[in-house]
Formats: C-alpha cells, structure tokens, sequence
C-alpha cells in the first residue's frame, strides 16, 4: 500500500503532469475571463484579447494605409504627378520618411500589448526544474503585423496560430481598403489618381519589379526577425520599432523607383480596388508574387540557421523543433560587459 502511494505522488509530480495542469488551468481563465493570450494554447476564435489584436492590426493597416498613399498623392501636387511614376528626389525623400516614421508609430502604439500577451516567460514549480529548458524565454510577435506577408511568415515561424493568421489578413485587408475610401472622398481629384497604388517605372520590366520586391520582402522579415522575434535585450528591445523604421526608410530609398518597395499585398491590393485606373491591374500581380518568394526564402533560411530545441508542445509532447525560435541570451548587454570586466580583473 506504501509503495502505491509512493507511486501516486511520484506521478503527480512529474513535470510534464504540472505544466499541463497549468496551461489546462489557462485555457480555462482564457474562455472564461479572456484577459490573457497564450498564441500555442489559446483558441483565436474566442479569445476577447485575439480580437483585440485583430483590431489593433485593423486601425495600424487603416492608419498606415492613409499615410502611405496620402503622402503619394500629396506629395505630387506641385509636379501635378500623382503616382509613382517619374519620382522627384523630394517626393522620393518625402514617401520614404512618412512610411517609415508611420510604421514606427503604430509599431510602438501596439508593441506593448504584446509583451504582455506571451505567456512563455512565466516561472515554474521547483517540482519541475526540467521545465526551465522547455521555456522559450521570452515574449512572442503576436501583432503589429499590418502586412500579410509579415503574419505569413509568423505563422510559419509558429509566432501565431492559423486562425490568428485568417483574422490578421481579413483585418488588414479592409483597413488598407477602407483607407482608399476615405481618401478618394477627401482628397479634391483624388479619383483621377491611382490613390498611392504602387507601380513599376516605366523603363522596368515585370522581372525588375519582381526581383526587388523580392528582395526587399526578403531583408524586410528577416529585420522583423532580428528586431521582433528575437532582439537582444537592452537598446535593441527599446527601440526596436525605430530600428525597424529605419529599415523601412531605406527600402524605399532603394526601390521605391523601381517597384514602388510596396512589400505588402494590402497595400497594393486597396488602392487598385478602389482607383479607376484599369492599367494598374497589368502589374498587380508582381505586388503579390514578390513579396510572398521573399518572405518563404526568408523563413527558410532563418529554419536552416535556427538549431533544434526542446520543447513541450501543446499536445503534451516534448519534441526538438526550430520554431517558435528560442531566446538563449535572457542576460542584457551591460551583464555581459560586466562578465567580461570580472573575467579581465581576475585575469
């Protein structure tokens, strides 16, 4: 009878047993208060906070939809231009600047809201210390997204659920094309214009506008892997939407004469809705193809570079896997200056 109670204890506090008691337990404060988000245990579809993402990507893709072809337009009053064909240095200046400070805005409007959705940094019961390698250490690129092909490429890298991914790409698809609405109705002879579509110059040919917008979607998810996914702690977690920012900036400095640096199928997608302009439809496409190449290359490469890890799946198994990726610093980088000042004087 002593050995059998032994053996109950014993089972009852395996480690494996806690952690699914506690996400069991988390499921259930999710469905029933909605207050937390776990993106590997939570049910998207009745998540109070799942549905407060998918608005949040709604007025950043509404906001950044706005200024990202408002300042197209705007910016070709005086050249009577209003597209991006045949750019001036100034408008060039002007369209780059106004969607990367826009894109840093709404990154650091959300940001916040999603540090406190991860659940992975939680501690664990001393009766597991095994638990502690199962831990990804650190919060997860829940939202901030506005652009389809960055949450494609977070669902792959298993930042977010499927679901979570269908309710992203409706939101941020109508906040783009509701942006369109709002400015061919406040813009005088907005109409006439193709409302900020991007397009190809007119000495390029689909294979010049292809390869840039693969390119640059290529380097753009790779910086929201550096900058999102897994920053180190210290200046680059701080100011990590800036960072950000400026790589946006100097996309468009790069392509923005050529393909218009759209990388974002919304974006190309809500004007060319909305524009009477019939000859925007001969290039769409290209907005479509290139971004998608270059975030799958981009995901593949960061699955080659990402070693396997440990980890409890929420089927209750522990397998080796690459994503979601595995923060292995938690120390900032004033802990390892002052690792290697202690390693110096001891020396």
């Amino acid at each position: 009878m002593a050995e059998g109670k032994d053996d109950g204890s014993s089972s009852s506090r395996n480690p494996v047993d806690v952690y699914l008691q506690r996400a069991n337990k988390r499921r259930l404060d999710i469905a029933t208060q909605g207050i937390e988000f776990d993106p590997q245990d939570s049910d998207p579809l009745s998540s109070r906070m799942s549905h407060r993402f998918m608005f949040a990507e709604f007025l950043g893709s509404l906001f950044y939809g706005l200024i990202s072809q408002g300042c197209v337009i705007t910016s070709g009053v005086l050249t009577f231009q209003f597209t991006y064909k045949n750019l001036t240095p100034g408008r060039l200046v002007s369209i780059a600047i106004s969607n990367a400070f826009i894109q840093t805005a709404t990154m650091f409007s959300v940001l916040p809201y999603a540090s406190n959705a991860g659940s992975k940094e939680e501690e664990h019961s001393s009766e597991g210390p095994d638990l502690n390698n199962l831990k990804i250490n650190r919060d997860q690129y829940v939202v901030g997204h506005f652009n389809p092909v960055i949450t494609m490429a977070m669902w792959l890298m298993r930042e977010i659920q499927f679901a979570q991914a269908c309710m992203f790409w409706v939101a941020q698809f109508f906040g783009f094309s509701l942006a369109s609405l709002l400015l061919v109705n406040s813009v005088p002879d907005a109409e006439n214009s193709h409302l900020g579509a991007p397009e190809i110059c007119e000495k390029c040919r689909w294979h010049h506008g292809i390869l840039m917008e693969m390119i640059l979607s290529f380097f753009m998810v790779w910086a929201c892997f550096i900058f999102m996914v897994r920053p180190p702690k210290g200046f680059v977690r701080e100011f990590r939407a800036t960072l950000y920012g400026f790589f946006l900036l100097v996309a468009n400095f790069i392509g923005a004469g050529i393909s218009g640096a759209c990388m974002n199928p919304a974006r190309a997608l809500g004007p060319s809705l909305v524009a009477n302009a019939p000859e925007i439809w001969k290039n769409h496409w290209i907005y479509w193809v290139g971004p998608i190449c270059g975030a799958l290359l981009a995901v593949g490469t960061m699955w080659l570079e990402t070693k396997p890890s440990r980890q409890l799946l929420p089927n209750g198994d522990i397998k080796l896997v690459r994503f979601p990726v595995v923060y292995e610093h938690p120390e900032g980088f004033e802990d390892l200056y002052a690792k290697d000042d202690h390693a110096k004087k001891d020396n």
